[in-house]
């Protein structure tokens, strides 16, 4: 089925979403590069023709064909986008690639060839660092510092509506425990606004902060994603079906971790994790709470923040109180008075006596609902 055009608009500092999916796919002429015949990446089952092809053992692109065959994957995204710029696709062969991505284009697809332990996109930040020269991720400044976001190994802007991407590990190598000196060490490996964004069989790999979903709706299937604190964040409607969440040591004698920290507009949905398993590391004790509430002081309409865990397999390192507050600008927000439940868990650190869904009332807490209806095309290679 193809998609229906996205109609989003900013309405009182909030994305509103109108229809049920993104821009629509539009098949390119198929492709007959030896390049391309590597795999096969289909959408939804409709062939994606590949465009630019990630290869180290090239020093410069070069064309092969109608398909560019690139050293980097930000001249890959470069090259496909210029030759097509309605779904650009991007395979990308197994390396290592020490690279920091800013994605501002719509309908692109990175594809790993194999098993994403194989293909690795990384880089090392911190909110703290400093912007080099050069770095064409971000609009500040070189020598001012990144900040939250832009700190991230991979930004995904507002205009990047339907991002995807399978087979593939994305990781922020800045190491919290190599810095108590530092009070706040956000290193998120992923910052994320654009809407319609999918990612399969991907590994998400970092310390602190995990994925900094700020807006649009964002799906994840079949993934494995471990950090240390506020592991998922943000205001945006994010889906975790089928993934392993894995909690690490925060710091040394700071082993207090969150798995999410929300800051959901009261008039969106927010995170739900649906059939996902829990799991820590061995040696972390029953420390860690499922989240607690976020209220930024830059809102500009009234938070609510919505986490629902559904389904799920919660490992013993879950405190069994589940929830906890948070405190901003002296003021306490407490988690009984947001959107914070829980339904039909398994596991040691489950617990009846937590806020659940009433059975009643499981329908509006689905996969479907979250996503306002919208239903991502499976991404696959063969």
């Amino acid at each position: 089925m193809q998609k229906k055009a996205l109609a989003a608009a900013i309405c009182c500092g909030a994305m509103l979403f109108a229809g049920t999916s993104a821009v629509p796919y539009m098949p390119a002429p198929a492709v007959c590069s030896a390049a391309a015949q590597l795999k096969t990446v289909t959408l939804g089952g409709k062939v994606l023709p590949v465009n630019a092809v990630v290869d180290k053992s090239v020093t410069e692109p070069k064309q092969d064909g109608s398909v560019w065959i690139c050293p980097t994957i930000s001249s890959a995204i470069q090259k496909a986008h210029t030759l097509n710029a309605e779904n650009p696709t991007v395979l990308v062969k197994p390396g290592t690639y020490d690279e920091k991505l800013r994605i501002n284009i719509a309908n692109l697809t990175l594809a790993g060839v194999t098993d994403p332990n194989y293909t690795i996109l990384e880089w090392h930040a911190s909110r703290n660092d400093k912007v080099p020269e050069g770095d064409k991720t971000t609009t500040k400044t070189p020598g001012s510092v990144y900040g939250i976001s832009d700190c991230a190994t991979i930004n995904v802007t507002k205009n990047a509506l339907n991002f995807q991407v399978v087979n593939m590990t994305l990781k922020n190598t800045y190491d919290p425990t190599q810095h108590p000196e530092e009070k706040h060490t956000d290193s998120p490996v992923m910052t994320i606004s654009g809407d319609g964004s999918s990612f399969w069989n991907c590994r998400f790999e970092g310390h602190d902060t995990v994925i900094n979903g700020k807006y649009g709706r964002q799906y994840y299937n079949g993934c494995y994603i471990e950090g240390g604190s506020d592991i998922v964040a943000g205001g945006a409607s994010q889906v975790f079906e089928n993934c392993e969440i894995r909690s690490l040591m925060y710091r040394p004698k700071k082993t207090k971790g969150y798995i999410t920290k929300s800051a959901t507009a009261a008039s969106m949905r927010g995170i739900l994790f649906y059939k996902c398993d829990f799991t820590a590391d061995d040696q972390i004790p029953n420390c860690v709470y499922l989240g607690r509430p976020s209220h930024p002081s830059s809102a500009t309409e009234e938070i609510k923040c919505e986490v629902v865990f559904r389904e799920c397999n919660l490992g013993k390192h879950i405190k069994k109180d589940g929830w906890t507050k948070s405190t901003s600008n002296g003021v306490e927000f407490l988690p009984e008075n947001e959107r914070m439940f829980e339904y039909k868990n398994a596991g040691p650190g489950s617990s009846p006596e937590r806020r659940q869904i009433l059975d009643a009332d499981a329908a509006n807490y689905t996969v479907s609902a979250f996503l306002y209806g919208w239903v991502p095309e499976v991404i696959e290679v063969k």
